[in-house]
């Protein structure tokens, strides 16, 4: 049978079959290994690329057995420490392109200046953490990652049949969106921004692990199809949303911290230009807060999909 969005009835066990198939698993490895050296270059969007290959990895590894150091395992814990090296350095370019658009759109010189500074300062952290994915990728532990990923993707899987797909399918996806429901209602009625940044990061990662299974089976179960590119759309929303959100509170935590004269990004712009930067500070919460409003229409609307 075709299990439509909705229908299953509770309690029914899920059919034997693994999905998404670990076919896309070795696929995702490949395109991982095929951006390695643009990464080791630090051309423009590589290390973006890498880091959303190895969540969609994430995601798809969830859907199987992982005992303790099984091939399952060893690969996720290791992508995990992969993205996090690749997280360091993509936040330091997202915070430099942000000024950029500051000074760039300045017409107060002093507020250029104050964004150049601060520019320069984060253009110094990007080649520590660039300097450290160029590590990462050529550890011992990488390549034990990717060893246990090749080793899951050549593994036998229980495909089943396209019934069994769908309704499995239709299972994970239900999950996946009530993990978003259960994580944002714990984020309901919080006013202030920045403590909501983290409490939504959880928000959004359950949405991306959502986006990413529809992405799947709007391809691999048409029977949901539909339904499952609906999905799709609105997870990555509240995904875009929630992403314009947390960038605009790295920039404030970073203004915030230069203006105090302390913390790993201060310093350069610390003592000149206070005005500016209590300006720069208030476009970037204002703009924050922007986008909180319309990332949690955006949840709102991708909960009503269920």
């Amino acid at each position: 049978m075709v299990v439509a969005a909705g229908s299953q009835t509770p309690g029914t066990p899920a059919p034997d079959v693994e999905w998404p198939a670990r076919e896309l698993i070795s696929d995702l490895a490949k395109e991982l290994r095929g951006l390695e050296g643009a990464a080791r270059k630090d051309r423009a969007d590589a290390v973006h690329r890498m880091r959303s290959v190895s969540r969609r990895l994430r995601s798809a590894l969830a859907a199987l057995d992982a005992g303790p150091e099984t091939p399952v395992h060893v690969a996720a814990k290791g992508l995990r420490w992969l993205g996090a090296t690749l997280g360091y350095n993509r936040d330091s370019e997202v915070i430099q392109l942000r000024l950029q658009d500051h000074a760039d759109g300045a017409d107060d010189p002093a507020a250029r200046r104050v964004a150049r500074r601060l520019i320069a300062v984060e253009r110094r952290n990007r080649g520590v953490t660039h300097a450290a994915v160029v590590k990462a990728l050529g550890s011992k532990r990488y390549r034990r990652t990717m060893a246990a990923l090749d080793a899951v993707g050549a593994a036998e899987s229980p495909v089943g049949t396209a019934d069994a797909r769908e309704y499995a399918a239709a299972e994970r996806l239900r999950s996946d969106l009530e993990r978003v429901r259960r994580r944002a209602r714990r984020e309901a009625g919080n006013t202030d921004p920045l403590l909501a940044e983290r409490k939504l990061h959880s928000v959004r990662k359950a949405a991306r692990r959502l986006r990413y299974d529809a992405e799947a089976a709007a391809v691999d179960a048409p029977g949901i199809g539909v339904w499952a590119a609906s999905l799709a759309a609105a997870a990555e929303r509240v995904q875009h949303e929630l992403g314009a959100f947390r960038d605009s509170a790295l920039v404030q935590e970073l203004v915030v911290a230069s203006s105090a004269g302390s913390g790993e990004r201060s310093g350069e712009a610390a003592g000149d230009g206070r005005g500016a930067q209590n300006d720069l500070l208030r476009v970037e919460r204002t703009l924050g807060e922007a986008a909180l409003d319309r990332a949690r229409a955006a949840i709102a609307a991708l909960l009503a999909e269920g």
